[in-house]
């Protein structure tokens, strides 16, 4: 049969019913084992309740209310900022100062117990720098004056100052745009109107290269050619396409030597002919430069070498009288070294047994300078000297055989190199290769 019993255990105040079956002795061992469970998780929630209450007061999960020795005055009472029981920071009375016949006052920013104000400054209102910190004279609950803080200008890249009136001042550290290598500085203002450079575009990444004009840097071509265009390399046609950034470059089209043509200009397009006579190879009045394919080596001096003289101010060029119309100049009557050469596309020579260069040119040297004209039969990578000039050569006509020199060649450029310091100049004109 079954019996009824009540044990009665204390758990707090709560007392325990519990129902058996089976022995008495066993039934009351399994009952106080129960009770012992009931009292096992009665220990673990409890647990669990410590462990909610910690993550309560979980430092991660606060927010300071001040920062560490912080303090000011709150009537008569000095307050601190400490660490709360919570772990975070925040303020607390420390003293109340009437309770000395005191009154609490800010000095150098930090609150104490003074017997009468101890002002550090004159007249509400006044400002002062304090390094880089902007201050202010203000009256506190007890009518003391002390400087507090305002602003800090350096928290903002700017400089304190009282002058036109007390605030924080740029400290620019630019004026304009700027070229780093390729890339772009500019040069802008931040929240307050203050000029800092900022890195911008990386003009090597769409194929150009940075420009610095009027202050202001912007990603350009260089070099290259004008998209359209065509010329003659040789024997073979080249034409000016975009580059995909807007910039044109140089791409390989027909070559006419495949049906035993050569190329030539045709106006401003590019076509293969088969000659009756003497080809011509390379034909160049210097209308324009630098001229399609020729390229300028400034080897001395940066920025002192050939350039093109169109009715330009050089105090000889009257005196090249045998001229047509534009020239290639370079004037060395500046205090600097001169080795530069105007260098000639590359010229097909192969197939032909003679090849002749003609050109007008002004000469006029002074000491240890001279003019000389050379040829290459691996596209530039050396050079062989076929004519020198080192006495004064003016308004002459000059034919020169270079057949020993570059027929039958493929990868054939000429150059003309001055060399000089701070002497006169040379002038170069109506610049012909023909073959045959």
């Amino acid at each position: 049969m079954k019996h009824l019993f009540i044990a009665i255990v204390t758990m707090g105040f709560f007392p325990v019913l519990a129902c058996a079956g089976g022995s008495t002795s066993t039934n009351n061992v399994n009952n106080v084992n129960n009770v012992n469970n009931v009292n096992n998780v009665n220990n673990v929630n409890n647990v669990n309740n410590t462990n909610n209450t910690n993550n309560t007061n979980n430092t991660n999960n606060c927010t300071d209310q001040c920062a560490a020795q912080q303090s000011y005055c709150d009537s008569s009472v000095v307050m601190n900022c400490v660490t709360q029981p919570n772990g975070c920071l925040g303020f607390s009375v420390v003293t109340d100062c009437a309770t000395s016949a005191m009154i609490c006052q800010m000095v150098e920013e930090a609150a104490s117990c003074v017997v009468s104000c101890n002002d550090t400054c004159s007249a509400a209102g006044d400002h002062r720098c304090d390094g880089n910190e902007l201050e202010q004279c203000t009256a506190d609950g007890n009518g003391c004056l002390s400087f507090t803080l305002l602003e800090d200008c350096a928290a903002t890249a700017r400089a304190c100052t009282l002058t036109p009136s007390p605030g924080c001042a740029c400290v620019d550290t630019c004026a304009e745009d700027a070229c780093a290598g390729n890339v772009i500085s500019d040069c802008a203002a931040d929240a307050h109107g203050c000029l800092h450079p900022v890195t911008g575009e990386d003009c090597a990444a769409s194929g150009k290269v940075c420009q610095l004009a009027g202050g202001v840097a912007t990603c350009v071509c260089s070099g290259g050619c004008t998209i359209g265009a065509q010329q003659c390399v040789g024997t073979a046609i080249q034409s000016c396409v975009d580059n995909g950034s807007g910039c044109g470059v140089w791409q390989g089209g027909t070559d006419c030597a495949g049906t035993s043509q050569q190329c030539r200009m045709n106006g401003a397009v590019a076509e293969c002919y088969t000659p009756t006579g003497p080809v011509t190879l390379l034909s160049e009045n210097f209308d324009t430069w630098v001229p399609a394919g020729w390229t300028v080596v400034d080897g001395g001096a940066t920025g002192y070498t050939w350039v093109q003289c169109n009715g330009c101010s050089y105090e000889n060029l009257s005196l090249f009288t045998i001229k047509s119309g534009a020239v290639a100049l370079i004037d060395s009557d500046y205090f600097q070294a001169f080795d530069d050469s105007l260098v000639t596309p590359t010229l097909n020579c192969s197939g032909y047994t003679t090849v002749t260069l003609e050109f007008d040119h002004w000469l006029k040297l002074y000491t240890d300078d001279w003019g000389e004209v050379g040829v290459s039969t691996n596209g530039g990578g050396s050079w062989t000297t076929v004519r020198t000039w080192n006495v004064n050569t003016q308004n002459v006509h000059e034919t020169i055989n270079l057949s020993s020199y570059v027929a039958g060649q493929a990868n054939v450029k000429l150059r003309f190199r001055y060399v000089a310091n701070f002497d006169w100049a040379w002038m170069i004109d109506t610049v012909r290769v023909t073959a045959q």
